[in-house]
């Protein structure tokens, strides 16, 4: 709320509180209203969905090794440490 962006209008007066009053009205048995932060917020309770299992496509091919994206893990000596 106090860096501009493109959904700050929609965020003014009682904006919040239409948004989150939407998402009930679409999702009543997950989504709820609270007051927390001094302002209306959703909540979502996501526990109803813990027990879905990934279902893959039929013709899928699922990859054997591992994308790293380039990154490494090192290990680094106490100077090197005080440097960060």
């Amino acid at each position: 709320m106090t860096v501009k962006g493109g959904m700050t209008p929609y965020y003014k007066a009682d904006g919040r509180l239409k948004f989150a009053k939407e998402l009930v009205d679409k999702h009543p048995d997950v989504a709820k209203i609270i007051w927390r932060f001094n302002r209306w917020h959703h909540h979502v309770d996501y526990r109803k969905f813990k027990a879905n299992k990934l279902k893959f496509k039929k013709d899928y091919e699922r990859k054997s090794d591992i994308n790293n994206y380039g990154m490494e893990l090192v290990k680094l000596d106490e100077k090197e440490k005080k440097t960060l």
